[in-house]
């Protein structure tokens, strides 16, 4: 099962996020933090990723969650995305 991961760091302009799958792992971008939610929607929907995991400062990552989870019900309603924070 392939997963989006990032951990949030609200002390850096931009976040790195990453793709894992198996046993690899590779950056698929880097966006600011304002910019987070629609860029991981967006790479769930091209990668076909429906599993995301966020970790850092719980405050930031149940913001960035909760606003992941409201961009994909608007803009992808036919994707079912999951978003776990650590």
């Amino acid at each position: 099962m392939r997963v989006i991961y990032c951990n949030i760091d609200p002390f850096a302009y931009d976040q790195k996020v990453y793709a894992y799958g198996g046993d690899s792992q590779i950056e698929i971008g880097k966006a600011p933090i304002n910019n987070l939610p629609q860029f991981i929607t967006n790479q769930c929907n091209e990668l076909n990723i429906s599993e995301v995991t966020l970790t850092g400062v719980p405050h930031y990552a149940n913001d960035v969650a909760n606003k992941i989870l409201e961009y994909s019900k608007t803009k992808y309603s036919n994707k079912n995305i999951t978003v776990t924070v650590r």
